[in-house]
């Protein structure tokens, strides 16, 4: 760093004052550095409420995720840690103290110099810190909307695992409903069997029946307890979590693609706002060609002359310590790194531009493709509620009467039987998958769609 040294012989203080005051001024916090305006990507704090579709105990679970779930903190604390970070590169750097003996000591005027202290503090130039302070800010701002979007695919997670539990539950209680008919029917083909009329095979028929829902009814009580583990987890629960019965009513109408907006989506805010730090990080490329200063007062010791050495007579100012003011300047000639900072930045800047343009096709893809399970999946379920298990109903009342009159036999009985059994279950499975899809179109929007507080009366969510 070449310097300037000055030796005032008085005034050194005022001249220090005015000195650093210029160095301040070609150093401070420029106000046309500008911001950024994130728009709609403000962190909002998470409402169970607003996600739990008007489920009590869907909210309880989803106010435990926050709580419990470590890499969500996690998160938090390393953008606390950079929110820390960007307040140390905002401070000038530490002063520096030079302490100088010599050794042999320099002649001069006055007399021999014995030794010298030095405090000198750098100053950088205009804007570099600010700029420095905000990248760094804008890093911790990222993992912000990264816990955002990590937390929108843990609410999906768990609602997949609790709407795949309604369904288990409903599916046991059909099973058992199941069971508990054909040990009835059971009974009547003993009957008859015993009586001669009625057949072998329809004992052993509906024996078989029963004793493969039995077999079923072990594996979805092994699933059940499964998710309910997963839901149990993710909600910061204990393992031993019991499910109380869960009511799926039907999803509201699904609002009109065209309406959807994803620039407010953490996942793309967190891209916009390492977008706008890695510009803040070319600004700050842009002033490495700017130069840094750097400035010190300084104190030397003089040893008076005596007369035995000074000669005759003696200087007016004989031994008078020295006050120097030091002035420096670090020079930026060599643009080969200066250069390559700026490439380095704009590929950076040009790398995000391109990832969130990636990312925001990706969550269109995802949410056009869970609208579309959605739509096929209520439709299929209306179809069953409407047509298929009326039908299924009315084939079984009819065979029971035909049964009756011994217009059919047991064996048909069991077929009709089992057919609305098969239609019952379908049934509970579509309206359990269509609020899975709806969960993960939740995710891909980055919002709540089933929002029960705005839904009409009528049934309608008309966000």
């Amino acid at each position: 760093m070449p310097s300037v040294v000055f030796f005032p012989r008085r005034g050194a203080g005022s001249l220090l004052r005015v000195l650093a005051a210029i160095a301040i001024a070609l150093t401070a916090s420029s106000s046309l550095l500008g911001g950024t305006d994130e728009g709609a990507c403000g962190v909002v704090p998470f409402d169970p409420v607003g996600w739990s579709a008007g489920d009590p105990q869907l909210e309880g679970l989803l106010a435990g995720l926050d709580a419990d779930h470590s890499g969500l903190a996690a998160a938090t604390e390393r953008a606390d840690a950079l929110v820390y970070a960007s307040e140390r590169v905002a401070t000038l750097p530490d002063p520096r103290l030079t302490y100088r003996y010599f050794a042999q000591t320099p002649e001069t005027r006055v007399g021999p110099q014995r030794m010298s202290v030095e405090l000198s503090q750098g100053i950088p130039w205009r804007g570099k810190r600010d700029l420095e302070r905000e990248a760094i800010s804008r890093k911790g701002d990222a993992l912000l909307h990264d816990a955002a979007a990590r937390r929108l695919e843990l609410v999906a997670l768990l609602k997949r695992a609790y709407y795949r539990a309604a369904f288990l539950q409903s599916a046991l209680r059909l099973n058992a409903e199941e069971i508990a008919l054909l040990e009835r029917f059971e009974e009547i083909a003993l009957t008859r069997y015993a009586t001669g009329q009625g057949i072998q095979q329809s004992v052993l028929k509906v024996q078989t029946a029963i004793s493969r829902l039995h077999d079923r009814r072990t594996k979805l009580g092994q699933e059940l307890r499964s998710q309910t583990l997963s839901v149990a987890r993710l909600a910061g629960e204990a393992p031993a979590l019991v499910l109380d019965g869960i009511e799926l009513p039907a999803l509201p109408r699904l609002a009109d693609p065209g309406e959807w907006t994803f620039a407010a989506h953490p996942a793309s805010c967190a891209d916009g706002v390492r977008i706008d730090g890695a510009r803040k990080v070319r600004q700050r490329r842009e002033l490495d060609g700017r130069p840094d200063f750097r400035v010190g007062l300084g104190w030397t010791q003089v040893d008076g002359r005596t007369l035995a050495t000074g000669g005759s007579t003696l200087p007016t100012d004989n031994g008078k310590d020295i006050v120097a003011l030091t002035f420096g300047v670090d020079l930026p000639i060599w643009k080969k790194p200066i250069r390559a900072g700026h490439a380095e930045a704009d590929t950076r800047v040009r790398s995000l531009e391109r990832m969130r343009r990636d990312t925001l096709d990706g969550l269109r893809l995802r949410a056009r493709d869970a609208a579309t399970r959605i739509e096929s999946l209520t439709e299929r379920a209306e179809l069953y509620r409407r047509v298929i298990l009326p039908q299924a109903e009315e084939s079984l009342a009819s065979a029971e009467a035909a049964y009756s009159t011994d217009r059919q036999g047991f064996l048909d009985l069991l077929d009709a039987e089992r057919v609305l059994y098969e239609v019952r279950l379908n049934h509970a499975e579509l309206r359990a998958e269509a609020r899975i899809a709806a969960a993960e179109l939740e995710q891909a929007l980055g919002r709540p769609w089933i929002d029960e507080r705005r839904i009409a009366d009528g049934g309608e969510n008309h966000e």
